[in-house]
C-alpha cells in the first residue's frame, strides 16, 4: 500500500469518515475492522516501508497464525473441511483420501500456505476422471510427493527414484546443519520447515 493511501487509510479508521467519489459530503460509518497481512510489518516500519502511526492503529489486538507448514495437525482438518465445500458447491459425491495422500499432505511445505491447500481440493474435484470418489498418490502434483518418506513412496515410483530422493533429502539436512552450526532452529528457517519437522527428519535419516 503506498504512502500515500496509508495516510488516508489512518485518517478513516480514526474519524470513520469517508467522501465518496464524486460527492461533496462525507459519510459517516459505524464498523469493525479487521486487517491481515503475510509481511512482517515491524520490519517494514523499520525501513519506512509502512507508517508507524497506522501499524499501531491497527494492530490494537494481533493474532499471529503460524503458516500452515507449521501446523502439520490441521491439515487434515482443513482439507476435509475443503472435501465437503467443494462436493456440495459443485454437487458431487465428496471425495476421499488415502493414507499415503494425507501423509504427502501433511510433510508438504505448502509455500501458498492456506489457499495453496484450498486451490489443490478444487483442482482434485475439477480434474476428476474416475467414479471411485479415491484421491490416490497419482492424484497429486509432482511437487507434492518429493519430501515424503521412502514407505510412502514404495510401489509409487522406481526404487532408484526413491533412494536418490533419500540421498538429496538426507544431504540437505547435513548441508543445513552444517551452514547453521548445528542450531536446529537455524537450520530449520533455512530450510523453511518447521524446528518439529526438521527434528523428524533427523530422526529418519538417522542424523541426530
Amino acid at each position: 500500500m503506498p504512502l500515500v493511501l496509508q495516510g488516508k487509510m489512518l485518517r478513516f479508521l480514526e474519524t470513520r469518515t469517508l467522501r465518496p467519489l464524486g460527492s461533496t459530503k462525507e459519510i459517516r460509518l459505524s464498523l469493525q475492522v479487521m486487517a491481515a497481512t503475510c509481511v512482517d510489518l515491524e520490519r517494514r516500519v523499520a525501513e519506512g516501508a509502512f507508517r508507524r502511526d497506522l501499524y499501531f492503529r491497527i494492530a490494537m489486538l494481533p493474532l499471529v497464525i503460524p503458516p500452515l507448514r507449521d501446523r502439520e495437525g490441521d491439515v487434515r482438518e482443513l482439507l476435509e473441511s475443503f472435501l465437503k465445500e467443494f462436493a456440495m458447491r459443485l454437487n458431487r459425491p465428496c471425495l476421499q483420501v488415502t493414507p499415503e495422500v494425507e501423509e504427502a499432505l501433511r510433510h508438504y511445505a505448502w509455500p501458498g500456505n492456506v489457499r495453496e491447500l484450498r486451490n489443490l481440493v478444487e483442482r482434485l474435484y475439477i480434474l476428476r476422471d474416475r467414479e471411485d470418489g479415491l484421491v490416490r498418490l497419482g492424484d497429486l502434483p509432482e511437487e507434492m510427493l518429493e519430501p515424503l518418506p521412502r514407505e510412502c513412496l514404495e510401489g509409487t515410483r522406481e526404487g532408484g527414484l526413491v533412494q536418490r530422493l533419500d540421498d538429496y533429502e538426507r544431504r540437505l539436512l547435513r548441508e543445513a546443519l552444517e551452514e547453521a552450526g548445528g542450531n536446529r532452529t537455524r537450520a530449520a528457517s533455512a530450510l523453511g520447515i518447521s524446528r518439529f519437522a526438521l527434528l523428524r527428519r533427523l530422526q529418519r535419516h538417522a542424523l541426530e
